[in-house]
């Protein structure tokens, strides 16, 4: 009895985890840019540290909003990128981020052609007002 509960809580678990949609592309960073620039939508890169309390803020609270996920897959493409890891480190002296998060907004496949910086944390509607902002602005897909 006690294995079939367990069996049935993983499954449980499992499928709401699968169906749990999240605002991030889920691939590599050059996937990302070439996502981008077929589907013709503005590219987010989401500049954090694990160690970074407003980054977790931003993921628990505003990348976690259906409304913020909703408008990001419709309108954009969105990498979270790890400041941490080796490409990470590199992308960051590129563009100077030194506080997290940092969100960079790119001009659709041109990640040379920076639209928006946006640094620290942001609740759902001011991250919204500037999702709505950027689409009606560089009209994306």
């Amino acid at each position: 009895m006690r294995v079939t509960l367990l069996v049935l809580l993983s499954m449980i678990l499992s499928v709401g985890s699968a169906s749990a949609q999240s605002a991030f592309f889920s691939g590599t960073l050059d996937e990302a840019i070439a996502a981008s620039k077929k589907q013709n939508k503005v590219l987010i890169v989401d500049f954090y540290a694990g160690w970074c309390k407003p980054c977790r803020q931003l993921d628990k609270s505003t990348m976690s909003d259906s409304t913020v996920q909703a408008y990001v897959h419709k309108y954009f493409i969105m990498y979270k990128l790890d400041v941490d890891d080796s490409i990470g480190t590199t992308w960051k002296s590129k563009f100077h981020v030194y506080e997290y998060p940092t969100m960079m907004f790119f001009k659709p496949g041109n990640i040379d052609d920076t639209i928006l910086r946006v640094e620290g944390y942001r609740p759902p509607e001011l991250f919204l007002s500037d999702l709505r902002y950027l689409h009606e602005t560089h009209h994306t897909k």
